[in-house]
């Protein structure tokens, strides 16, 4: 039962971890079956196969279906097959110490042990093959960092039966020094490793503090050019209509807001846009490509409140 639990968890916010967990049993259970092991353990495999299989099914229909399909279709495109000596040399020296413990981890292999195992080539198997893209997902969310675990246990065991275990150790350190100082640089010197939204001009916060001023629970519109409606809805204390990403109907939404902000819809469209979904502010930024003269253009539209970083308007004449 517990077990079970666990697997329907995971299901809730990782089915890729699911999978891997689901394709270690049913690889264990052929090992099993092959090696002739105790037939109760296969049959508990067996069963949590069983179970898991139809819950599987019903959480895909109802919940990973319904509320996942716009990141679905994004994360389909976003396959990365690097060649195999990539992946080496981004796991890094473990590797080169890790086959040390392969004879004592194959001496006595238990349940637990060809379980890992399989997790772990399972892992691998789905990142190279082309699973992920008819699961519609990105085959990098099956490379689990249970994967280094694994290494290390198998490093961990073979290097404390060596003699020179510190000329090891140093070994190690060494190897590790120049690729942590490349790292460091990069991140750095590198511009791109920072989101526009990391360091926000005080401008924005203090016109999303403004909104909180104001009576009632209209909702405000921000643009999805940026992802503000995170800061939008803790600062101004009222809801936000573009909200976390992947969420259900997101791509339509996102879809009309950016006409709204293009002026590519007519004025009763605008309005109209508004109104059906309770909108009361419309807030434009200085971080945000969107022209500002063509919200202002909107007839129904009153400006409250600018700043040198932020315009924020309001629907009047309801």
């Amino acid at each position: 039962a517990a077990i079970i639990g666990l697997l329907s968890f995971l299901l809730s916010f990782s089915p890729a971890s699911f999978l891997l967990i689901v394709a270690s049993l049913i690889l264990t259970s052929i090992l099993l079956v092959f090696s002739k092991q105790s037939f109760s353990k296969i049959k508990f495999l067996g069963a949590i196969l069983f179970i898991t299989f139809p819950l599987a099914l019903f959480m895909k229909i109802l919940y990973i279906d319904k509320f996942f399909n716009g990141v679905s279709q994004t994360e389909a495109n976003w396959q990365i097959h690097p060649p195999l000596t990539f992946v080496f040399l981004t796991t890094g020296p473990i590797l080169l110490f890790c086959w040390l413990g392969f004879k004592n981890y194959f001496r006595s292999l238990t349940t637990i042990k060809i379980m890992f195992l399989s997790f772990v080539f399972s892992s691998y198997l789905m990142f190279f093959s082309p699973i992920a893209f008819y699961l519609k997902t990105t085959n990098t969310r099956f490379l689990s960092p249970l994967n280094y675990i694994l290494l290390a246990v198998l490093t961990v065991t073979g290097i404390k039966r060596l003699r020179s275990l510190s000329i090891v150790c140093l070994m190690l350190l060494l190897l590790f020094i120049p690729g942590n100082i490349e790292g460091f640089k990069s991140q750095i010197n590198d511009p791109n490793l920072v989101s526009p939204i990391s360091y926000l001009p005080k401008g924005i916060i203090d016109g999303f503090k403004y909104l909180d001023t104001l009576p009632g629970k209209q909702t405000v519109l921000t643009t999805p050019a940026q992802f503000l409606w995170m800061i939008a809805s803790i600062y101004s204390g009222k809801p936000v209509y573009l909200n976390r990403l992947g969420l259900y109907n997101y791509d339509q939404k996102a879809d009309i807001t950016a006409k709204f902000y293009w002026g590519s819809l007519s004025e009763h469209q605008a309005k109209e846009f508004l109104e059906k979904n309770q909108i009361g502010f419309i807030t434009l930024t200085s971080i945000e490509n969107y022209p500002l003269d063509k919200v202002s253009q909107y007839g129904f539209l009153k400006k409250i409140y600018q700043n040198q970083d932020v315009v924020i308007f309001q629907l009047v004449g309801r």
